[in-house]
């Protein structure tokens, strides 16, 4: 189907309430200086996206208002969230500029939200039908930019940390690619140093980073204390191999070596700091991209490692990472920006926590349990943590000593259950406050007796949603965590 034929299909859509003549209003609230970072975009998208200007004059042509409340670096909120009408700067910038294959692009997220928004605001159907117009007007725009490639949905990755996008390519099967959930950004520049040109038409580069010029932010884990720390002077190399792509003006890119090291990262008592933080690629993991010949664009997905005091080789910790960067081929600087997000369980593990099953979201997102310090005997100040609640509302910990590996709705909450509520001999409920990050907090302390050692405990939050509907009770959990309570 050409442009102008899905265009005309997208005004159906956009007329099905109709006979308006007058203007939409898209109100957009947040601090002056964000309101003008989302306007930049708005022009750079419009300027250098005929197809986005024209969806967008389409909406605008519609009476009906679109709320956009911006955040930036916000812990509630991941891209966007429908309920709340949140939107967070920082995690639309981990996305490349422009039109890279296979690949969300700014421009195309920003359309996402918008049909959304404006779907809702129009009919009234819901997230579900909101979702899929977006993801049609998705397509509309990706075939503008001459891609055969389409959206088939986006939902998170069963450990919450990622974004997964399906996609459909004609004559093979479809694929799937994955975007971080940002627990940590760099900043960044680096110089070339290195060109190998290899056999089969492959091309080594290697980059030096430049330690003055970067600047890594990291979320701490609320089992660290939680906070933000900001890492200054990483250093080290990173190696890009491109070879010619599929597409006309592209290179196929990934990232084949990482050689780098971040200064310690200071860390609450017991822990002390990292140490030394050494990372490199995890050759096991996903890894893929392109580079934008023409305007000079990067986007690449890699999969890493990191070592220091508390995580020897034997137990990295894995990390997911999506570089986006401006470079072009036969120049010698990269401007590059990282977004990480920490994989498994490698944090907890060899404190005593592991978790397992996932959350099924409430309005603000998906729930993920924790702790916000080891579970040693006689630890006082020992709580259960879970993210992503309404600031100020309710939650609860189920706390037990069998666990339900399915997630089993025995009750009928609408809502799977990680703890056995059957079979446990032990059920303890915690109450939790949720405070203005949306980060619930249900004291749980740790008697001082010897033989509590090693007991091991299963535990599941309940959150109330009230500012949207989420099943029958307006009920949502977190994943699932194994506690063993260590000496």
């Amino acid at each position: 189907m050409s442009f102008t034929a899905r265009r005309a299909a997208w005004s159906v859509v956009l007329t099905l309430s109709a006979s308006a003549t007058a203007s939409a209003t898209i109100t957009v609230e947040g601090s002056p200086q964000d309101k003008a970072a989302w306007q930049a975009k708005i022009d750079h998208c419009k300027t250098h996206s005929p197809a986005f200007a024209t969806i967008l004059q389409e909406i605008e042509g519609h009476p009906t208002e679109i709320k956009i409340k911006l955040v930036n670096g916000s812990k509630r909120v991941w891209v966007d969230n429908f309920g709340t009408k949140e939107v967070d700067l920082a995690d639309i910038s981990d996305f490349p500029e422009l039109d890279p294959p296979q690949t969300l692009d700014q421009c195309e997220i920003m359309l996402h939200i918008l049909v959304e928004r404006f779907h809702d605001a129009l009919l009234g159907q819901g997230y579900e039908k909101a979702h899929i117009a977006a993801i049609l007007v998705e397509n509309y725009y990706r075939a503008a930019h001459g891609y055969t490639d389409q959206v088939v949905n986006h939902e998170p990755s069963p450990d919450g940390k990622m974004m997964c996008t399906e996609w459909k390519i004609p004559g093979q099967p479809n694929k799937k690619t994955y975007m971080a959930k940002a627990d940590e950004r760099t900043e960044g520049l680096a110089t070339q140093t290195s060109e190998v040109v290899l056999p089969g038409g492959k091309t080594q580069r290697t980059f030096q980073i430049v330690p003055s010029q970067t600047v890594d932010t990291l979320e701490l884990p609320l089992f660290f204390g939680g906070g933000t720390s900001t890492i200054r002077n990483h250093s080290g190399s990173i190696v890009i191999e491109t070879e010619s792509s599929e597409f006309p003006g592209y290179l196929r890119a990934k990232v084949v070596q990482l050689s780098t090291q971040a200064p310690s990262v200071p860390l609450p008592f017991p822990f002390g700091s990292t140490g030394t933080n050494f990372l490199s690629v995890d050759p096991s993991g996903m890894a893929f991209g392109y580079v934008n010949t023409t305007n000079g664009q990067v986007g690449i997905a890699y999969t890493g490692r990191i070592v220091n005091q508390l995580f020897p080789p034997s137990l990295p910790v894995r990390f997911y990472s999506f570089l986006t960067a401006n470079w072009t081929p036969g120049t010698s600087t990269l401007a590059f920006r990282t977004a990480a997000a920490l994989l498994d369980n490698g944090l907890t593990a060899q404190y005593g926590i592991e978790t397992y099953g996932f959350s099924n979201g409430g309005c603000v997102g998906e729930h993920a349990i924790g702790a916000n310090s080891p579970p040693t005997v006689g630890n006082s100040g020992f709580a259960l943590t879970s993210t992503n609640g309404e600031p100020g509302g309710t939650a609860l910990a189920l706390v037990t000593d069998v666990a339900d590996d399915a997630g089993t709705d025995l009750l009928g909450l609408g809502t799977p259950l990680w703890v056995d509520l059957v079979h446990s001999t032990t059920l303890i409920g915690v109450d939790m406050s949720i405070d203005g990050a949306g980060v619930a907090y249900g004291a749980a302390p740790i008697p001082g007796a010897s033989f509590l050692i090693g007991v091991k405990l299963y535990a599941n939050t309940l959150h109330l949603n009230t500012i949207c509907s989420v099943g029958p009770l307006n009920l949502s959990s977190s994943n699932g965590a194994a506690i063993t309570i260590q000496m």
